[in-house]
C-alpha cells in the first residue's frame, strides 16, 4: 500500500514480491505509472522491507539506486522498464540460497505448470493467452526454489517485447491506461488481462518448454528429466552461484513433474493441451542422488574438483561450479560416473561390472577406457 508523501524525498510505495516486502521511494510524477505497473504486488503482509529502492531526479533524468548501486535509464519512458528489472534483480539478490529458474508459472484449479522458453520462444505472449483463457498467474519471469523444494514465484507483470505488440494490440497500455509501456516493452499486470487471476501458491505438476514456429502444428513431446534440469540451469542466471545446492534442488523439483516440449504455431491451441497435461496424475517421483564428490583420499578417477553432479533416472547432469558450464550425460556415461568414487581402482570396477553382467572382462575394459576418455575430454573427471 502507498504511504504519505515526504516532500522532495519522494513518496513510499510498498510491494510484496516472492514473499518479501519491498519499498520503493519515488518522485510524484512516477507514482501513477509505478502503481499501474505493480498493481498485483501492492498488497501483502506488513513487515520491514528486505529491499529499499529509491528513484530520484526530474522527469527525463531519473536514476534508480539500491544501496550504493545506481542505474541511470536515461528517459522517463524507460524508467519503468529499468525499475521492473531492478525489482526483479534485487529480489533475486536478497535470496542467494535459492536457485531462480527462468520460467513462467500458471495453474488451473491448483495444479501448476512451469513454462520455460528461450528468448523468441513466444513464452510471454503465450502467458498472456493462458491467463486470458482462465489459467491463474504466479509469474512470467522467475521462480525461486529453496532447499525445502518450495517455490517462490516473482509475481511481477508480464513483460512482452515489441514483436508481440501487434498480436496483443488490445492490451496496449497507452490505450487501456493499465500497466505501462515503452517502445521496446509492455508491462502487463495479470489482473489487467483477467481480473482475479493472480494467486501466490500452486502444486507444480508440469514443466513445459515452449517454442513458437510460424504455421507449425501443435507438437507435444516428452523431455527426459535430466535434459530438463540441464535446460533450466543453462538459462538460470544464478545457477553457478547456487552451486551444488541449486543443482540438487532443481533436480528434485523436476523429478516429480511431467516434463514436455510444446511446439506451436497458434498459441490458441496450447491452453487445451496444457489442461490435458495437468489432468493426468502426478508421475512417480524419480530418485535423485548426488554424484560422488572428490575426497581428500582420492587415489582413483572421480568427479573432478570444482564440479558437482546429480543422478536422475538413468542419466546424470554435471555442473562446473566456477561458471555456467553444464553437461548432460547419457545412460552409459552416467552409469560409469556413478561408479567412480575416487578410491576404488578402475581395474576392480571393471572386474565387478563384468561379473555382475556376465560379460567378458576385455570387452568391459574397452568400454571403460572409451567412456573414461570421453569424461576426461569433457573435464568432468580427474
Amino acid at each position: 500500500m502507498a504511504s504519505g508523501s515526504r516532500g522532495d524525498a519522494g513518496t513510499l510505495i510498498r510491494l510484496w514480491v516472492a514473499g518479501d516486502p519491498i519499498a520503493i521511494r519515488a518522485p510524484r510524477h512516477l507514482l501513477a505509472p509505478i502503481r499501474a505497473t505493480f498493481v498485483d504486488c501492492l498488497t501483502g503482509p506488513a513487515g520491514a522491507p528486505v529491499v529499499e529502492i529509491e528513484i530520484s531526479g526530474d522527469p527525463g533524468s531519473e536514476r534508480i539506486s539500491v544501496g550504493e548501486r545506481v542505474w541511470n535509464p536515461g528517459s522517463v519512458t524507460d524508467i519503468i522498464d529499468q525499475l521492473v528489472y531492478v525489482v526483479l534483480r534485487s529480489t533475486l539478490d536478497a535470496h542467494p540460497e535459492r536457485v531462480h529458474l527462468h520460467a513462467g508459472y500458471v495453474s488451473m484449479e491448483g495444479a501448476g505448470a512451469l513454462i520455460a522458453g528461450n528468448p523468441g520462444s513466444g513464452k510471454s505472449t503465450l502467458m498472456t493467452r493462458l491467463v486470458a483463457d482462465g489459467f491463474d498467474f504466479l509469474t512470467d519471469e522467475r521462480v525461486g526454489v529453496d532447499v525445502h523444494g518450495r517455490l517462490w514465484p516473482c509475481s511481477l507483470p508480464i513483460s512482452v517485447t515489441a514483436g508481440s505488440f501487434e498480436a496483443l494490440a488490445d492490451l496496449d497500455p497507452s490505450l487501456t491506461g493499465a500497466g505501462s509501456g515503452s517502445e521496446r516493452l509492455w508491462h502487463l499486470p495479470a489482473s489487467v488481462i483477467r481480473a482475479g487471476s493472480v494467486v501466490t501458491e500452486s502444486d507444480p505438476r508440469v514443466l513445459a518448454f515452449v517454442q513458437f514456429h510460424p504455421r507449425a502444428p501443435l507438437d507435444v513431446a516428452t523431455v527426459h528429466p535430466a535434459e530438463a534440469v540441464r535446460l533450466l540451469l543453462a538459462d538460470s542466471g544464478d545457477a553457478a552461484r547456487s552451486g551444488v545446492v541449486g543443482l540438487a534442488n532443481t533436480a528434485r523439483l523436476v523429478a516429480g513433474l511431467h516434463c514436455v516440449r510444446i511446439g506451436f504455431g497458434d498459441a490458441g491451441v496450447v491452453p487445451g493441451a496444457l489442461r490435458e497435461l495437468l489432468s493426468v496424475d502426478r508421475p512417480a517421483r524419480l530418485p535423485v542422488e548426488l554424484v560422488h564428490p572428490p575426497t581428500a583420499r582420492r587415489v582413483a578417477p572421480a568427479l573432478a574438483a570444482g564440479w558437482a553432479g546429480v543422478s536422475i533416472d538413468d542419466r546424470c547432469v554435471v555442473q562446473r561450479l566456477s561458471d555456467r558450464a553444464i553437461v548432460e550425460l547419457d545412460a552409459m556415461h552416467a552409469s560409469w560416473l556413478r561408479l567412480l568414487d575416487g578410491v576404488t581402482a578402475i581395474s576392480t570396477i571393471v572386474v565387478d561390472v563384468a561379473a555382475a553382467n556376465d560379460l567378458p572382462t576385455p570387452s568391459v575394459q574397452a568400454t571403460a577406457e572409451q567412456v573414461l576418455g570421453d569424461l576426461r575430454r569433457l573435464g568432468v573427471i580427474s
